[in-house]
């Protein structure tokens, strides 16, 4: 019992350490209505799965099982900022971006004018095509989170998915 009590702030819950997944960010593609296919970064596509159900990520912990191995070599040369290979993957198929504030993949968006509407010190969200997200119309953009957005831990999930529906049998 003490094991499972340790660093946790809630005991018996399954958490989310604030400097490690993005929540504060999809917490806000969500209160805004961000969506769409998403861009993310590899180790965040498994919690935007669950996160954020109706966002197709680019690519996840899958890999070779959903990805093409030109497909995971294009996200990790896109991290990278470096060219990516002609026909591997188009970033202009995707309308929102998730990624972390440090990774220089988010300079190619800046050269394509996508536009940064939030950041945090773990996480950056850019959006292809601000006009299609009236929400975010009247804020001013980016939107930035301090130290708070990233400190701490949380319960995992902290909103049910609308996907996972539970039927016992009569």
């Amino acid at each position: 019992l003490l094991t499972l009590c340790l660093h946790q702030g809630h005991p018996l819950t399954m958490q989310v350490a604030l400097s490690k997944y993005p929540v504060a960010a999809v917490r806000f593609m969500r209160e805004h209505r961000v969506g769409g296919n998403l861009l993310t970064f590899f180790d965040w596509g498994e919690f935007g799965l669950w996160e954020l159900p109706d966002c197709a990520p680019s690519i996840d912990g899958r890999l070779d099982t959903c990805y093409s191995r030109a497909i995971i070599d294009a996200h990790f040369a896109f991290y990278n900022g470096h060219p990516i290979q002609a026909g591997a993957m188009d970033i202009d198929m995707a309308d929102v971006a998730l990624l972390p504030a440090r990774l220089n993949g988010q300079y190619t968006l800046q050269e394509r004018k996508w536009t940064l509407v939030y950041r945090d010190p773990l996480a950056v969200i850019y959006v292809r095509q601000p006009s299609h997200y009236p929400n975010l119309l009247s804020l001013r953009l980016p939107v930035e989170e301090g130290a708070n957005a990233v400190s701490g831990r949380v319960p995992f999930p902290d909103l049910p998915s609308l996907r996972v529906v539970r039927t016992l049998p009569r």
